[in-house]
């Protein structure tokens, strides 16, 4: 079922990453030659933070140039392919001047792939604004579920399970769709303190944190009425074991939600693992400065390093997620087709230009219901 490529197994180079997204033969053929100039580009540069600086720039500026062309009605893949050459040029350009060697005052990034991800996402949550963090994701997900029809009367004074929370916004927002209690487990200490002194600060309460692996959940079978992991799973490296152990901690008659990368993924997947490959060995803080620098918003910073920095991001086509789902025991499943107004999913319902070239088939956000006895 799976693709012989993971990105597990550590992609080299540009046509691994289009065979790994399964773009399209025809948008390809257009892209694969200023893609390639691209990375080449990039590694021309060298090993140094000075170095990783650029190489975060070009990414920043692909994702804003993605913007601008998704926003025409034209033909987005000739568009794209200008983009990669205007980036390979700039960066071709910088190589001629002076590149400052030595990276500076930062360390290597050598832990596990599970503690490193912890880290890379617990600096990130810390700097969300409050209106990022209580007010939008509350909304995106009473969105996203009112849209499909979900039937939150359900979810009144019930328990929640959070798995992989982050710093808690989710956690907050299905408590505030009405469940009595919602746990939000973790690997990342950095993320949990954030979450709980933003639930303290806030008087939240019926809320509660602790840490724990999500391919190891420390509760016991048939424990939560409703299990969520949104974003988390495919960063692991066991996905099918994550979802196995959402599906044993869920009560027989229980619901749940699952979201993880989609591919086919289109061009907007195509900036994002490009990314990953002209960052993959790019110093974690670099990146993060960079964006200090710049003044971005610490939900605008997370956006963009949420998928570019992480050690593992799996991506799944829609027919590996109902096996995966299947194999769990889950009983009832469907892929949510509507989502918020940004969402990838939205744009391919409204009909939008190219969108299925830009946003291939949107995301994985699963609705399921009871298991398997």
């Amino acid at each position: 079922m799976r693709s012989e490529i993971t990105y597990t197994d550590r992609i080299e180079t540009v046509d691994e990453v289009m065979t790994y997204l399964m773009l399209p033969a025809e948008a390809g053929d257009v892209l694969l030659p200023p893609a390639r100039g691209l990375h080449a580009a990039a590694v021309a540069l060298g090993d140094s933070a000075h170095a990783d600086l650029l190489r975060m720039d070009v990414c920043h500026r692909l994702r804003r140039g993605q913007d601008v062309i998704f926003a025409s009605d034209g033909d987005p893949v000739t568009g794209y392919a200008d983009l990669l050459d205007e980036a390979a040029a700039y960066l071709e350009t910088s190589a001629k001047l002076p590149i400052l060697a030595g990276a500076g005052d930062f360390t290597p990034e050598r832990a596990s792939p599970l503690d490193r991800t912890a880290e890379h996402y617990g600096r990130l949550w810390g700097a969300f604004s409050p209106e990022h963090y209580f007010v939008e994701a509350a909304e995106l997900l009473h969105t996203r579920m009112s849209r499909n029809g979900i039937d939150l009367g359900w979810f009144q004074g019930k328990r929640a399970l959070d798995c992989g929370c982050g710093g808690g916004r989710y956690t907050v927002a299905l408590k505030k769709l009405g469940f009595a209690e919602v746990v939000g487990v973790d690997w990342s200490e950095e993320a949990l303190e954030t979450a709980r002194w933003r639930a303290g600060d806030a008087g939240i309460e019926g809320v509660r944190y602790q840490r724990a692996n999500v391919l190891e959940l420390p509760f016991g079978d048939d424990e939560f009425d409703f299990v969520f992991s949104n974003g988390v799973l495919m960063l692991t490296e066991d996905t099918e074991r994550g979802v196995r152990e959402l599906l044993r901690v869920m009560k027989r008659d229980g619901r749940g939600w699952i979201y993880l990368y989609a591919r086919p993924g289109g061009l907007d997947r195509v900036t994002h693992y490009l990314a990953r490959l002209l960052l993959k060995q790019a110093n974690h803080e670099v990146c993060r400065r960079y964006c200090r620098a710049l003044g971005l918003a610490g939900n605008r910073t997370f956006f963009l390093l949420d998928l570019w920095l992480t050690p593992i991001a799996e991506c799944y086509t829609p027919d590996e997620v109902e096996v995966m789902l299947q194999q769990a025991g889950c009983q009832k499943w469907w892929r949510l087709t509507r989502g918020e107004d940004r969402d990838l999913v939205e744009q391919l319902n409204r009909g939008s230009f190219f969108a299925s070239v830009k946003f291939g088939v949107g995301e994985n956000r699963y609705f399921f219901e009871g298991k398997q006895a």
